[in-house]
Protein backbone atom coordinates (compact mmCIF):
# COMPACT_ATOMS: atom_id res chain seq x y z
CA UNK A 1 0.00 0.00 0.00
CA UNK A 2 1.28 3.48 -0.87
CA UNK A 3 0.19 6.49 1.16
CA UNK A 4 0.88 10.18 0.62
CA UNK A 5 1.03 12.52 3.62
CA UNK A 6 0.77 16.25 2.89
CA UNK A 7 1.70 18.77 5.56
CA UNK A 8 -0.89 21.36 6.53
CA UNK A 9 1.16 24.18 5.00
CA UNK A 10 1.65 22.28 1.68
CA UNK A 11 5.43 22.46 1.99
CA UNK A 12 6.10 18.75 2.53
CA UNK A 13 4.70 15.66 0.85
CA UNK A 14 5.90 12.26 2.04
CA UNK A 15 5.18 9.04 0.14
CA UNK A 16 5.04 5.99 2.39
CA UNK A 17 5.21 2.29 1.57
CA UNK A 18 2.93 0.44 3.99
CA UNK A 19 2.69 -3.29 4.74
CA UNK A 20 -1.09 -3.90 4.77
CA UNK A 21 -0.70 -6.97 7.02
CA UNK A 22 1.33 -5.39 9.80
CA UNK A 23 0.83 -1.65 9.29
CA UNK A 24 4.59 -1.14 9.27
CA UNK A 25 5.64 1.72 7.01
CA UNK A 26 8.69 3.50 5.66
CA UNK A 27 9.19 6.76 3.80
CA UNK A 28 10.07 6.18 0.16
CA UNK A 29 10.70 9.83 -0.68
CA UNK A 30 9.71 13.35 0.26
CA UNK A 31 8.83 16.35 -1.91
CA UNK A 32 9.56 19.73 -0.28
CA UNK A 33 9.00 23.34 -1.25
CA UNK A 34 9.70 26.69 0.41
CA UNK A 35 6.32 27.93 -0.77
CA UNK A 36 3.70 25.38 -1.92
CA UNK A 37 3.40 21.87 -3.33
CA UNK A 38 0.65 21.20 -5.84
CA UNK A 39 -0.69 17.66 -5.59
CA UNK A 40 -1.90 15.52 -8.51
CA UNK A 41 -2.94 11.90 -8.75
CA UNK A 42 -0.19 10.78 -11.14
CA UNK A 43 1.29 8.06 -8.91
CA UNK A 44 1.52 4.77 -10.85
CA UNK A 45 3.00 1.60 -9.34
CA UNK A 46 5.06 -0.54 -11.74
CA UNK A 47 5.50 -4.32 -11.73
CA UNK A 48 9.21 -4.08 -10.89
CA UNK A 49 8.38 -2.51 -7.54
CA UNK A 50 9.10 1.02 -8.75
CA UNK A 51 6.62 3.68 -9.78
CA UNK A 52 6.03 6.79 -11.88
CA UNK A 53 5.53 10.15 -10.21
CA UNK A 54 4.80 13.69 -11.48
CA UNK A 55 6.47 16.69 -9.88
CA UNK A 56 6.97 20.45 -10.34
CA UNK A 57 10.42 20.37 -8.72
CA UNK A 58 12.08 21.66 -11.91
CA UNK A 59 9.61 24.54 -12.25
CA UNK A 60 7.47 22.59 -14.73
CA UNK A 61 5.31 19.50 -14.30
CA UNK A 62 7.28 16.46 -15.44
CA UNK A 63 7.18 12.70 -15.00
CA UNK A 64 9.87 10.79 -13.09
CA UNK A 65 10.57 7.06 -12.79
CA UNK A 66 11.48 5.75 -9.35
CA UNK A 67 13.01 2.43 -8.36
CA UNK A 68 11.72 0.16 -5.57
CA UNK A 69 14.10 1.94 -3.17
CA UNK A 70 12.31 5.28 -3.63
CA UNK A 71 15.17 6.85 -5.57
CA UNK A 72 14.80 8.50 -8.98
CA UNK A 73 16.00 6.26 -11.81
CA UNK A 74 15.28 8.75 -14.58
CA UNK A 75 13.34 11.86 -15.55
CA UNK A 76 11.09 10.77 -18.42
CA UNK A 77 9.92 14.19 -19.61
CA UNK A 78 11.95 17.38 -19.29
CA UNK A 79 12.19 20.92 -20.64
CA UNK A 80 10.67 24.39 -20.22
CA UNK A 81 7.15 23.11 -20.78
CA UNK A 82 4.66 21.16 -18.62
CA UNK A 83 2.92 17.81 -18.68
CA UNK A 84 -0.75 18.61 -18.09
CA UNK A 85 -1.98 15.06 -17.64
CA UNK A 86 -0.70 11.48 -17.82
CA UNK A 87 -3.19 9.77 -20.14
CA UNK A 88 -1.96 6.18 -20.36
CA UNK A 89 1.01 4.03 -19.31
CA UNK A 90 2.05 1.03 -21.40
CA UNK A 91 4.41 -0.72 -19.02
CA UNK A 92 5.03 -3.65 -21.38
CA UNK A 93 6.39 -1.39 -24.14
CA UNK A 94 7.69 1.16 -21.60
CA UNK A 95 5.82 3.99 -23.28
CA UNK A 96 4.01 6.94 -21.73
CA UNK A 97 1.14 8.90 -23.29
CA UNK A 98 0.42 12.37 -21.95
CA UNK A 99 -1.19 15.75 -22.61
CA UNK A 100 0.81 18.97 -22.46
CA UNK A 101 2.21 21.83 -24.50
CA UNK A 102 5.64 22.83 -25.76
CA UNK A 103 5.59 25.85 -28.09
CA UNK A 104 2.74 27.88 -26.61
CA UNK A 105 0.37 27.69 -23.65
CA UNK A 106 -2.43 28.63 -26.06
CA UNK A 107 -2.44 25.06 -27.37
CA UNK A 108 -2.50 21.62 -25.80
CA UNK A 109 -1.48 18.41 -27.55
CA UNK A 110 -1.23 14.66 -27.07
CA UNK A 111 2.27 13.13 -26.93
CA UNK A 112 4.00 9.80 -26.50
CA UNK A 113 7.47 9.16 -25.11
CA UNK A 114 9.55 6.13 -24.07
CA UNK A 115 10.30 5.54 -20.40
CA UNK A 116 13.95 6.35 -21.13
CA UNK A 117 12.98 9.88 -22.24
CA UNK A 118 13.58 9.20 -25.93
CA UNK A 119 11.30 9.28 -28.99
CA UNK A 120 9.08 12.15 -27.89
CA UNK A 121 6.32 12.39 -30.50
CA UNK A 122 3.35 14.75 -30.89
CA UNK A 123 0.32 12.63 -31.84
CA UNK A 124 -2.34 15.34 -32.24
CA UNK A 125 -2.43 17.51 -35.34
CA UNK A 126 -3.77 20.99 -35.97
CA UNK A 127 -3.99 24.04 -33.73
CA UNK A 128 -6.11 24.27 -30.62
CA UNK A 129 -6.78 22.40 -27.41
CA UNK A 130 -6.56 18.61 -27.69
CA UNK A 131 -7.59 16.05 -25.08
CA UNK A 132 -7.62 12.25 -25.10
CA UNK A 133 -9.25 9.29 -23.40
CA UNK A 134 -7.16 6.14 -23.94
CA UNK A 135 -8.15 2.49 -23.95
CA UNK A 136 -6.83 0.58 -20.93
CA UNK A 137 -4.13 -1.07 -23.07
CA UNK A 138 -3.16 2.28 -24.67
CA UNK A 139 -3.80 0.84 -28.16
CA UNK A 140 -6.20 3.61 -29.20
CA UNK A 141 -7.82 6.76 -27.89
CA UNK A 142 -10.79 9.07 -28.34
CA UNK A 143 -9.51 12.55 -29.09
CA UNK A 144 -11.37 15.86 -28.85
CA UNK A 145 -10.08 19.16 -30.20
CA UNK A 146 -11.34 22.73 -30.45
CA UNK A 147 -10.16 26.30 -31.02
CA UNK A 148 -11.55 29.70 -30.06
CA UNK A 149 -13.27 29.85 -33.45
CA UNK A 150 -14.34 26.22 -33.92
CA UNK A 151 -16.48 23.90 -31.74
CA UNK A 152 -15.22 20.62 -30.24
CA UNK A 153 -14.74 17.73 -32.67
CA UNK A 154 -14.31 14.11 -31.55
CA UNK A 155 -12.87 11.13 -33.36
CA UNK A 156 -11.12 7.82 -32.68
CA UNK A 157 -7.36 7.42 -33.22
CA UNK A 158 -4.69 4.74 -33.11
CA UNK A 159 -2.04 5.26 -30.44
CA UNK A 160 0.32 6.71 -33.06
CA UNK A 161 -2.14 9.51 -33.87
CA UNK A 162 -3.55 7.91 -37.05
CA UNK A 163 -7.21 8.89 -37.36
CA UNK A 164 -9.84 6.15 -37.53
CA UNK A 165 -13.45 7.35 -37.58
CA UNK A 166 -15.40 10.47 -36.68
CA UNK A 167 -17.51 10.16 -33.55
CA UNK A 168 -18.76 13.73 -33.74
CA UNK A 169 -17.40 15.84 -36.59
CA UNK A 170 -19.48 18.80 -35.41
CA UNK A 171 -18.67 20.66 -38.62
CA UNK A 172 -19.47 24.36 -38.45
CA UNK A 173 -21.54 24.57 -41.67
CA UNK A 174 -24.88 26.13 -42.58
CA UNK A 175 -26.75 23.38 -40.73
CA UNK A 176 -24.87 23.81 -37.46
CA UNK A 177 -26.89 25.30 -34.54
CA UNK A 178 -24.25 28.02 -34.17
CA UNK A 179 -24.39 29.02 -37.85
CA UNK A 180 -26.77 31.99 -37.29
CA UNK A 181 -24.30 33.49 -34.81
CA UNK A 182 -21.02 33.01 -36.68
CA UNK A 183 -20.96 36.56 -38.06
CA UNK A 184 -21.12 38.00 -34.55
CA UNK A 185 -18.58 35.57 -33.11
CA UNK A 186 -15.60 37.29 -31.48
CA UNK A 187 -12.23 35.55 -31.48
CA UNK A 188 -10.18 36.77 -28.50
CA UNK A 189 -6.86 38.56 -28.69
CA UNK A 190 -3.90 36.97 -26.88
CA UNK A 191 -0.80 38.66 -25.56
CA UNK A 192 1.55 39.13 -22.61
CA UNK A 193 2.14 41.76 -19.94
CA UNK A 194 5.22 42.06 -17.77
CA UNK A 195 4.64 41.78 -14.00
CA UNK A 196 6.56 43.93 -11.52
CA UNK A 197 9.29 41.29 -11.23
CA UNK A 198 9.56 40.85 -14.99
CA UNK A 199 7.54 37.65 -15.19
CA UNK A 200 5.54 37.55 -18.41
CA UNK A 201 1.83 37.08 -17.75
CA UNK A 202 -0.46 35.76 -20.48
CA UNK A 203 -3.80 37.42 -21.15
CA UNK A 204 -6.90 36.82 -23.26
CA UNK A 205 -8.93 39.87 -24.33
CA UNK A 206 -12.37 40.12 -25.90
CA UNK A 207 -13.00 43.51 -27.53
CA UNK A 208 -16.36 44.97 -28.60
CA UNK A 209 -16.78 44.80 -32.38
CA UNK A 210 -17.45 48.55 -32.64
CA UNK A 211 -14.51 49.79 -30.55
CA UNK A 212 -12.36 52.44 -32.24
CA UNK A 213 -8.60 52.91 -32.06
CA UNK A 214 -7.64 54.79 -28.88
CA UNK A 215 -11.12 54.48 -27.41
CA UNK A 216 -11.46 53.37 -23.79
CA UNK A 217 -14.24 51.10 -22.53
CA UNK A 218 -15.10 49.62 -19.14
CA UNK A 219 -13.44 46.23 -18.63
CA UNK A 220 -14.35 43.09 -16.72
CA UNK A 221 -11.40 41.10 -15.35
CA UNK A 222 -11.88 37.38 -14.65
Amino acid sequence: LYVGILSRDHKSLKMLEVNPDTGASKVLFEETSKTWINVRGDFKALSDGGFLWSSERSGFWHVYRYGPDGKVKSQITKGAWPVSRVNCINEKDEKLYFTGWQDTALEQHIYSIDFNGKNLSQLSKGAGIHSASFANNCAAYIGTSSTKSSPPQTRAYKNDGTSLIWLNENKLDANHPYAPYVKSHITPEFGQLAAADGTMMDYMLYKPTDIKAGEKRPAVTI
